[in-house]
């Protein structure tokens, strides 16, 4: 573990003093919440909504809105580390070498979890282990959320420990204390980010399908998975529900309201699948008659600044593709799956992670076709890494050549897409900036 730890802490700070303030992942947009937050002395009051959340023009900036509307907990947080960083540090801004500390600290924590999902779905093979988590940190975009001032490091981490402790409750049956665990990791799921909430699916359908202690016990510890779930984030619920005229999660206001505004993100993408705008009939005509696919498989990947679909991104929907194949045979129980002491459930949990991706996906299908947003990777990107560590370590079970290998030529792909990632656009485009301001 302690490879993978000092890994993840390299590859966090690497990313985070290479790449140049605004370079990915909306970091001005959470970064200038967080700010508003710790110059005021508090969170915006019911009058200040919705103007708050696109202040001032012009509003050409990229990144001049902000997240005012969308769960507080990060924002607060981070708000808090402005007294850590209050000055300038070299060409830092105030805050900002603070929050990017702390996304790295939560993607190294992301990295060192999925090594312990691993090792225990693995059968215990601590090598095999090390490297499925060493190749999730590789993933491009993973490592860039790790140096980002972002709420989605909060997202991911949140999402690789509530996999994580779903997983062990339902080797332990469901005891009081595994279940009191994962409610406490959906908690923090549901106080990172609405685009997190598609992994919730895991240990909402793993409990159903794995509790066999009867229906009262079920209703008892349901009740304490909801409890521990809701009950740390009921005070923003109400607050919100307050401030926003009774949109929960902040989205839909957040969203409306820019479309209201006309704000382009900085982007040419702007309106470009909008179905008022292009004329499609539906989101499938959209995905089948436009770039979108394309747009998203690298993003999800690589970076919201990339657009190239070829290359890279064939490779990386090879990826999947295969993971997809892996996780389908996992679940069927077909030859030299349904031994080795894994169970029914568990070997449903890749698919469950696919299905999760599939519909975080959907959250970006859906802004894009409807709102008008630039193509959106990282709201995917947990469940993808995770379906890829969980299906990895499932198959390195297995005693042949495949269960050998698997691991080791995941993050030889993974190692291979992040060199030429680096040294094909991230360096490049690192080149033709300046550095963080």
């Amino acid at each position: 573990m302690l490879t993978v730890f000092l890994f993840a802490a390299m590859m966090a700070g690497f990313w985070l003093t290479a790449t140049p303030f605004g370079w990915d992942n909306d970091e001005a947009a959470h970064y200038w919440t967080a700010r508003d937050i710790y110059e005021a002395g508090e969170l915006p009051g019911p009058d200040a909504f919705p103007e708050i959340i696109l202040p001032e023009p012009p509003f050409e900036e990229a990144g001049l809105y902000r997240y005012h509307a969308l769960p507080p907990t990060y924002y607060a947080a981070t708000a808090l580390l402005f007294n850590l960083n209050p000055s300038r540090i070299g060409d830092y801004t105030p805050g900002l070498l603070a929050g990017r500390l702390l996304s790295g600290l939560l993607y190294t924590a992301a990295v060192v979890l999925i090594y312990g999902l691993a090792r225990d779905l693995s059968g215990g093979r601590r090598s095999a282990a090390a490297v499925i988590a060493i190749a999730c940190g590789l993933v491009p975009k993973m490592a860039s959320l790790g140096g980002s001032f972002t709420a989605d490091s909060f997202a991911l981490a949140a999402s690789v420990f509530v996999t994580w402790a779903t997983l062990r409750a339902v080797r332990r049956e469901w005891s009081w204390g595994t279940t009191a665990i994962v409610g406490v990791a959906a908690a923090l799921v549901i106080m990172s980010r609405p685009s997190a909430l598609p992994i919730l699916l895991l240990p909402g359908f793993m409990f159903i399908l794995s509790f066999r202690r009867g229906l009262t016990p079920c209703l008892k510890r349901g009740s304490l998975l909801l409890a521990a779930a809701l009950l740390p984030n009921g005070w923003w619920l109400i607050r919100n529900w307050r401030n926003l005229g009774g949109d929960l999660l902040g989205a839909t206001t957040h969203l409306d309201y820019l479309d209201l505004r006309g704000l382009p993100y900085g982007t040419n993408e702007v309106n470009l699948f909008k179905a008022t705008e292009t004329g499609f009939s539906g989101v499938h005509e959209m995905l089948l008659g436009s770039d979108w696919l394309l747009r998203f498989n690298t993003r999800v990947w690589l970076s919201e600044r990339y657009d190239d679909g070829s290359g890279l991104g064939v490779l990386l929907a090879m990826v999947l593709l295969i993971a997809a194949l892996a996780a389908a045979v996992i679940a069927g129980g077909g030859r030299g799956w349904a031994s080795g002491g894994l169970s029914v459930e568990v070997r449903t949990a890749p698919l469950l992670l696919l299905a999760a991706f599939v519909v975080a996906a959907g959250f970006a299908v859906m802004n894009s076709y409807n709102d008008g947003i630039f193509v959106v990777g990282r709201f995917a990107l947990p469940a993808l890494v995770l379906f890829l560590a969980v299906t990895t370590a499932i198959v390195s079970r297995r005693a042949d050549r495949i269960g050998r290998l698997a691991a080791p030529l995941l993050t030889s792909v993974m190692l291979v897409v992040h060199l030429a990632f680096w040294g094909g656009f991230l360096l490049p485009d690192l080149l033709r900036q300046i550095g963080p301001a």
